[in-house]
């Protein structure tokens, strides 16, 4: 018999908005859970830039150093 867990909160996709969202949540103590269709990261970029309202996001989270560096061509 599979076990149960209660979490408040499912959020489908682990791009950069539900990876945000589960990042703000979590911050706050809300427990969440984040699936998405594949295990793996994408070879492919997925944005071209971030803009400064996103980065002063990323910075609250404390995690806007990851996005300083450039990714190799």
């Amino acid at each position: 018999m599979a076990s149960e867990h209660q979490i408040p909160i499912l959020i489908i996709g682990g791009g950069i908005v539900g990876l945000s969202a589960s990042l703000f949540l979590s911050q706050h103590g809300i427990q969440s859970l984040l699936v998405k269709r594949h295990s793996g990261t994408s070879v492919h970029p997925r944005a071209r830039s971030v803009n400064a309202r996103t980065m002063e996001s990323f910075r609250g989270l404390g995690i806007d150093d990851l996005f300083e560096k450039p990714v190799s061509q």
